[in-house]
């Protein structure tokens, strides 16, 4: 047998095998979809021309509450029924009228009001300065109290058993009502008038801030769709802006950014910019949108297993809002895997974003799913330069940002070094656009 025949033959018999044998199917290996997160807070409508802060919005209300100086009790609740008001622009108010100091500066920042009056529930009275006394749920709380069993005075004298209520002791706690100041008189004549009871106490004073919240919010609401609808430069401003964000650092030649999302602290959805670079677009509403619901609270760290606060928080609210639930993780870590591909978020931008404590548990949460110390991550950090001192305040609040969250890392040493060890990897820019 010639060496042709014999190499023929295993030819042939290879030819074989490859028919009778199935050939196992060409597998791809996955590719790197980089992924970018984009947050934007109020400041982006703001630059796009929108009216769209809370003082834009409580500055015709507060107007409106001056015609009602001298009203209480039920010509107060009619009052503010027909201008749409709520006890939450009394207490607004109150902080308006405040001289000076950060509580007029901040008087319209209603997440801080509701703060001020949930979270200082546990003061001793001495301790609450009085000027802040009308936006203290224990203030008015303590009022209510008094005022609902200032009728049973005349009442018979109860046997005095174990449980039974001391009206001595209890007189004996409670401040005259003359020592409250007029604020909180009328804060408390209107919720006591709307919603009538003879058992005040501190949780009925919370349940019914919370039913004027949910007043507040749809007035809200309403004035945004009117506010986006008045304003007809605003679609094309926003689709600009958005465009000039997602593209920022974007390679030209390798279009590395396949996927953007846009966490969206705004309650307006701006239009999805087309033939961008990145690839995907979705947007996120962090606290709801002003065609559907829409949420205000404070953050919810720290006070998720607190029964009087929790009602409050973004988190408990957030959990009932179909519209703020995204189709798709916001942030991905290295080992993430989608759609049969891996995407990796390798960029996180923030823009208009106050940077406020208020918000830090969804920036930590972001910064932990991309391991950010030990990530190649980087953080773009865009303001508009329109006055003096702005880019110094925007170094401010980057660093107590991340000092915030290195705080939170297990290895302390990391977190002290955090910032450094982004400044040195090239990790981490102030942008001025």
């Amino acid at each position: 047998m010639s060496y042709s025949d014999l190499l023929g033959g295993d030819v042939m018999k290879s030819t074989m095998r490859e028919n009778l044998v199935p050939k196992m199917p060409q597998i791809e290996m996955p590719k790197n979809t980089d992924h970018q997160l984009l947050i934007i807070g109020n400041g982006f409508d703001i630059s796009c021309g929108l009216r769209s802060r809370f003082s834009d919005f409580f500055e015709g209300r507060i107007l409106k509450l001056e015609a009602a100086d001298n009203l209480e009790g039920d010509e107060l609740v009619k009052f503010c029924a027909d201008k749409h008001l709520t006890v939450w622009d009394l207490i607004l108010a109150s902080r308006h009228a405040i001289p000076g100091g950060y509580m007029k500066a901040n008087w319209c920042d209603v997440e801080s009001a509701i703060a001020a009056a949930v979270l200082d529930l546990d003061y001793d009275r001495d301790e609450i300065n009085p000027k802040y006394e009308a936006v203290t749920a224990y203030s008015i709380s303590e009022y209510l109290y008094r005022l609902a069993r200032e009728g049973k005075k005349d009442e018979p004298k109860r046997e005095q058993g174990f449980g039974a209520p001391n009206f001595d002791l209890f007189e004996m706690a409670v401040p005259p009502l003359e020592s409250f100041s007029g604020d909180v008189r009328k804060t408390a004549s209107y919720l006591r008038a709307a919603y009538p009871s003879e058992e005040w106490d501190k949780q009925l004073v919370l349940q019914t801030r919370l039913a004027e919240l949910h007043k507040l919010e749809n007035e809200f609401r309403t004035y945004m769709a009117e506010a986006v609808n008045e304003n007809e430069e605003y679609c094309e401003k926003s689709f600009n802006l958005l465009s000039q964000l997602i593209d920022y650092g974007i390679s030209l030649e390798k279009e590395t950014i396949k996927e953007t999302t846009v966490l969206d602290f705004n309650y307006t959805t701006p239009p999805v910019p087309s033939g961008i670079k990145s690839k995907v677009v979705d947007f996120y509403n962090v606290h709801g949108k002003i065609d559907s619901e829409i949420v205000f609270g404070i953050d919810g760290t720290g006070h998720m297993d607190d029964f009087e606060s929790i009602q409050f928080t973004k988190t408990y609210r957030l959990l009932g809002l179909r519209s703020v639930r995204s189709p798709r993780p916001i942030a991905y870590g290295k080992d993430s895997f989608v759609r049969m591909g891996k995407t990796e978020t390798v960029a996180i931008k923030f823009f208009g974003h106050s940077l406020s404590s208020a918000d830090y548990s969804y920036f930590q949460s972001v910064f932990d799913i991309v391991g950010l110390y030990d990530s190649d991550v980087k953080l773009y950090f865009f303001f508009r330069n329109y006055a003096d001192g702005v880019e110094d305040e925007m170094f401010m609040r980057v660093t107590s940002l991340l000092s915030a969250y290195g705080e939170t890392m297990e290895n302390k040493d990391h977190g002290k070094n955090l910032v450094h060890k982004l400044i040195l990897e090239g990790r981490l820019a102030v942008v001025s656009i």
